[in-house]
């Protein structure tokens, strides 16, 4: 059990420093690149370390994707086999809820703003703009 939460708790935190890391220095993450888009604040400006912050644990459908359930859901079941407390279960049960409600409110977000923001762009003030290709 130690070794699977270890590299599940391990993947993940790898993956969001790798992607915090990114959005602070590009402003993108490694699909937005392929894609051609950008993340900048509402000015223009470049990402601050607050904002990418803010960007990526504010309900970010990479964080909390359909994808990642299997994982919330094998790390909620060794945590709270680990603790048997009922705070764990309920945060990790959260977690869990969240990976299912986090695209939906990100698709009702965008279906009705009129700039088509997603609620993680509007909690961290940034906009995602395209690049010009070379």
């Amino acid at each position: 059990y130690a070794s699977i939460a270890v590299f599940l708790g391990g993947s993940l935190l790898s993956w969001t420093a790798f992607c915090l890391a990114l959005m602070r220095w590009r402003g993108q993450t490694a699909g937005m690149y392929v894609v051609g888009i950008k993340t900048v604040g509402e000015d223009g400006a470049a990402l601050t370390t607050k904002s990418a912050f803010l960007r990526w644990f504010a309900l970010h459908p990479l964080l909390f994707h359909p994808f990642l359930l299997p994982i919330w859901t094998i790390f909620s079941l060794l945590t709270v086999s680990f603790t048997l407390n009922q705070i764990v279960l309920v945060v990790t049960v959260a977690l869990v809820l969240l990976c299912i409600i986090s695209p939906v409110l990100s698709l009702v977000a965008i279906g009705l703003d009129a700039e088509r923001r997603a609620l993680h762009d509007r909690v961290s003030r940034t906009v995602v703009v395209h690049i010009e290709q070379p």
